[in-house]
């Protein structure tokens, strides 16, 4: 077991969960055991084939994402847009039950 895991798993999830039961803090304890069983990459393969560098360190984005966690930062993505036709089609009463909605089992 990498060294990370063994924390989040040990520590950081029992943690969470008490703070959240408290609820001081907004995260289910679900999350922990999510980014704790996330396996790590190489990107050596990319390097080795491609050339692929990367152009910031991972201190920097990993800062840059906890940042924009903190501060609630948005940014508006296509597939998740309120005005396409298909969010607007599941809005409609007549669509979200019977054959193919996935609701009438």
């Amino acid at each position: 077991m990498r060294p990370a895991v063994c924390f989040a798993a040990l520590f950081a999830g029992p943690l969470v969960a008490a703070a959240w039961r408290a609820r001081l803090v907004p995260v289910d304890p679900g999350w922990i055991r999510l980014a704790a069983s996330v396996p790590l990459l190489s990107t050596d393969r990319a390097a080795d084939e491609l050339g692929w560098k990367p152009t910031r360190p991972a201190a920097d984005v990993l800062a840059e994402l906890l940042a924009g966690l903190r501060a609630d930062a948005r940014f508006p993505t296509p597939p998740l847009d309120a005005d396409r036709p298909w969010t607007q089609a599941t809005r409609d009463p007549a669509l979200r039950s019977g054959p193919g909605s996935g609701r009438d089992r």
